[in-house]
């Protein structure tokens, strides 16, 4: 099974379409999301539109949690009688609301959990070069052969303890790159790409 994995999209429409066009190419079972549909300030309805309109599941990233509280600049311009271009609507900020922390599923065999962060928090981040406790400790609390993370914008796979632990880095075309992943299973194949080429690219694999 080829599962396609995307993260930190960041209100980037043209990058989210990038990304699911090579998807397509690839022939992908399964599509998930890691989180951070949106950007800070930055207005994502077109982003946010598409995920309503499709199946892909996905978690709520630390950017898409600061847009529903009643505070925000996206929750106050829905208030607006003339929000500006690409404003969020309020069925997106509902959208944005109903997305759960966690996704547990099974995909070849193998139990998968996807989060944005770490698993019990969309905020902290988890790199490749972490120390090994805080590796494992993710890793453990997941219970889950393969765990799927966002948040650093840095592609990994990193193997601890027996779990999987992969991030895709993030599909905003920032200076003309953004990046996507391929996750086979159960074989555990993991292949990067870099959205502005279309080709593979290098990554940390470390083994602990």
């Amino acid at each position: 099974m080829k599962l396609g994995i995307l993260s930190d999209i960041h209100a980037d429409l043209p990058g989210l379409e990038r990304a699911l066009a090579l998807f397509q190419r690839q022939n992908v079972d399964q599509i998930v999301c890691a989180g951070d549909l949106i950007d800070g300030t930055t207005p994502g309805e077109g982003v946010v539109r598409h995920f309503r309109g499709s199946s892909i599941p996905c978690v709520m990233g630390n950017h898409d949690e600061d847009a529903i509280a009643p505070g925000s600049v996206h929750y106050r311009r829905v208030q607006q009688t003339d929000p500006p271009f690409d404003a969020l609507t309020a069925d997106s900020l509902t959208y944005l609301q109903g997305l759960p922390r966690q996704h547990e599923f099974t995909a070849g065999g193998l139990r998968v959990l996807l989060a944005h962060g770490i698993p019990s928090s969309n905020r902290i981040y988890l790199w490749s070069f972490a120390e090994r406790h805080d590796l494992q400790r993710a890793a453990h609390s997941a219970k889950s052969d393969v765990l799927i993370l966002g948040h650093t914008h840095d592609p990994m796979l990193v193997k601890v303890d027996g779990v999987t632990i992969v991030n895709p880095g993030s599909v905003r075309l920032i200076n003309g790159s953004g990046t996507c992943a391929i996750l086979t299973l159960p074989d555990l194949d993991y292949t990067v790409y870099d959205l502005a080429t279309e080709l593979s690219i290098p990554y940390q694999r470390p083994q602990l």
